[in-house]
């Protein structure tokens, strides 16, 4: 596993050897790096070293159950129930969860069959929510989750990723050093980068591969925006 600086060092030659750490400190490298390491960490993509399960009984008749310590929880790949053995009908039958952003409170009886993440108090407790039924026996459910991406704050720390995805992190790495340098080779790093990490996912449609192109074009335009309005500043400076 690479460090920042490794990355960095990397990086450089391919940028005319452009200072990604300007006057001795940690930017514009530390923050390319975190921007493109919580893309890779974020929603919609999903990767089998970075999953995690917490399971729960759910309460007859409560829709809410808060599982505590979860401190590094991201958000709900997927989940399923099992049908309790004392169960009438369907005893011990699994059932697949589908995850939603968002679900209303319910108060009529049934099999659940969706799964939301209710509440996060940002300290490790999360309250998941059950519907569009409020549970009618004590099922017991299993909800895989991604881990969260704890924010790095300097460049000798280790990537929390796999070698063999590297190459997906320093293409994007890449792409917004270029945009920083203003160099018209930043479009072909960046297709380059989108096209590699979605080529790693299997199975997301096409209008999830449109939301993340735009999202992350926008951050793109965000850091662009960010570097005229320093380079500006810099010649106004200079103009004094």
């Amino acid at each position: 596993m690479a460090t920042i600086l490794q990355v960095v060092e990397w990086a450089r030659p391919f940028v005319s050897n452009l200072f990604l750490l300007v006057d001795g400190g940690l930017e514009p490298a530390l923050s390319n790096a975190n921007i493109v390491l919580e893309t890779m960490l974020g929603p919609p993509f999903v990767w089998s070293w970075n999953r995690n399960t917490t399971t729960f009984t759910c309460t007859v008749g409560i829709t809410d159950t808060v599982k505590a310590s979860l401190h590094d929880y991201g958000f709900i790949e997927s989940g399923h129930l099992t049908v309790p053995s004392g169960a009438d009908s369907d005893a011990n039958n699994i059932y697949k969860l589908q995850p939603r952003r968002q679900i209303e409170m319910s108060y009529q009886p049934g099999r659940p069959s969706l799964v939301s993440e209710f509440l996060d108090n940002l300290a490790g407790s999360i309250t998941f929510r059950l519907g569009p039924t409020n549970p009618d026996l004590a099922y017991l459910v299993v909800i895989t989750y991604q881990k969260s991406v704890s924010e790095l704050t300097a460049v000798t720390a280790t990537l929390p990723i796999p070698d063999k995805v590297l190459h997906i992190f320093k293409y994007g790495f890449l792409a917004l050093a270029l945009l920083y340098d203003q160099d018209s080779r930043f479009t072909a790093i960046n297709q380059k980068f989108i096209a590699t990490l979605l080529g790693s996912q299997q199975g997301l449609d096409e209008v999830t591969r449109n939301i993340f192109m735009s999202d992350w074009m926008s951050v793109v335009s965000t850091q662009d925006s960010t570097k005229l309005q320093t380079q500006q500043g810099i010649t106004a400076r200079g103009a004094l």
